[in-house]
């Protein structure tokens, strides 16, 4: 977490075998989020785009009948890790927190 531009707490965590993230991107611009926590699974469909060094996710949630769009920072990407950064922002009086989620994904064959 960066308060007002500097580091004051960071925090590393992996998901293992039962926790994961598969993303899947197509040709087609479309993606699905698979995220499992706990033995809870949640799905999203939806749309994607790049520009620069930005990606754009553009979620469908199906079952709950809402849309919204998430935009990553990409840190590196080549043809075995795709790394990007997710960034959201706070303000508490005249204090600003950045929480940045650095996420790390490795192809699948």
């Amino acid at each position: 977490m960066l308060k007002n531009g500097n580091i004051v707490e960071e925090e590393t965590s992996y998901y293992t075998e039962e926790d994961y993230m598969l993303w899947s991107f197509r040709n087609d611009y479309t993606f699905t989020d698979v995220t499992v926590e706990e033995a809870e699974a949640n799905t999203y469909i939806g749309t994607w785009f790049s520009s620069g060094n930005k990606l754009y996710m553009n979620y469908k949630d199906v079952d709950m009948g809402y849309e919204w769009t998430d935009d990553y920072t990409i840190s590196s990407c080549n043809s075995s890790t795709f790394i990007i950064q997710f960034t959201e922002t706070e303000t508490v009086g005249n204090i600003t927190y950045d929480y940045i989620t650095e996420y790390t994904f490795k192809k699948q064959n």
